[in-house]
């Protein structure tokens, strides 16, 4: 006949608290937060923007050359054409300015008429650097073409509206090929993209 004490063991309860009743026992879980679903997408879009970002750096790492000196090429020729389109609409404009300038520095009117190509030459090779820099990442000719074009031929409005606003207004003959003269740099300096890429 089994003792007391031998009932107590095979129920699992000791002597001491026979007849308690014996507490729950508690799992511990690990809590785990939910993740965002929008916080989510939103760490996958800045990924995929990285993506393309390290692509468009590889492909610009590919280039012929870098846009910085495809733009100045660009910039170079299309200052020239630039200032030949004003020269050539202007009615005698920029010719009387040369040839006044010759007269005011002693030199002769070719001279003059070839730092005036210079200068266009030269500042249109800087802006065309810049503009080729700060677009380096638009691949696309088309866009780039017209973005040049809308962005200089506003430049060139900026400019003639300035003029006129300082009480140095611009000959109204002069307007147009000014604007005309932006066209044409604009178209110039989106050659810059075809110049550097290697396809």
């Amino acid at each position: 006949m089994p003792t007391a004490w031998e009932n107590d063991e095979d129920s699992g309860s000791s002597p001491i608290f026979h007849g308690a009743t014996p507490e729950p026992s508690w799992v511990a879980l690990p809590l785990v937060r939910r993740r965002d679903p929008t916080a989510r997408r939103a760490r996958e879009e800045v990924d995929e923007d990285d993506r393309e970002l390290a692509h468009l750096e590889a492909t610009l790492r590919g280039d012929r050359m870098a846009p910085s000196t495809a733009g100045g090429i660009a910039g170079f020729v299309a200052g020239m054409a630039a200032l030949s389109v004003v020269q050539a609409t202007d009615d005698g404009v920029v010719a009387r300015a040369v040839a006044a300038a010759a007269s005011a520095r002693d030199v002769a009117d070719g001279v003059a008429m070839g730092i005036a190509y210079a200068t266009a030459a030269s500042i249109g090779a800087l802006v065309g650097a810049a503009f080729a820099v700060v677009t380096r990442y638009l691949r696309r000719w088309l866009p780039l073409l017209l973005w040049a074009v809308v962005f200089f031929v506003s430049l060139a409005l900026l400019v003639l509206a300035a003029a006129s606003a300082y009480g140095r207004g611009v000959q109204p003959s002069l307007s147009a090929p000014v604007l005309l003269a932006g066209a044409v740099y604009g178209v110039g300096v989106a050659f810059s993209l075809p110049i550097r890429r290697r396809r």
